[in-house]
């Protein structure tokens, strides 16, 4: 499943979500492609878009160990070198996976595969 979204699309093949970001945002993310293994997320919060489309939708995926060097991971970065270090300091200046990376942003006309991905992900979630 495939949905096109403002900045970003996102894919689920029933075990892996895939962030595609676009340019601007795989800039913010530090690379092209983030996967996340659907065992890792315990938490979806999905919000529709509001107002009439005034307000963009948007999904943000809350990962069981929502550490710097795991979110890195996800993003196929190496891992987060030791604090102090000057290998920390050029990882952090190159731009560091952030939660915020896990997030997709659509338009109201845009709805549809997103509302169909979410179900999807809902269903598969640990413990759903």
């Amino acid at each position: 499943m495939r949905a096109n979204g403002y900045g970003a699309s996102l894919e689920y093949d029933g075990t892996t979500i895939t962030i595609l970001p676009g340019r601007v945002a795989a800039r913010i993310a530090g690379t092209q492609r983030i996967e996340v293994p659907v065992a890792d997320v315990v938490e979806v919060k999905y919000t529709p878009p509001r107002l009439g489309g005034t307000f963009n939708g948007s999904m943000r995926f809350k990962v069981r160990t929502p550490d710097l060097a795991t979110l890195s991971g996800y993003g196929g970065r190496a891992p987060v070198p030791p604090e102090g270090t000057e290998e920390y300091a050029v990882w952090v200046r190159q731009g560091v996976m952030t939660p915020e990376a896990l997030v997709v942003h659509w338009r109201k006309k845009d709805s549809t595969p997103f509302d169909a991905i979410h179900v999807a992900i809902a269903a598969d979630l640990p413990g759903a």
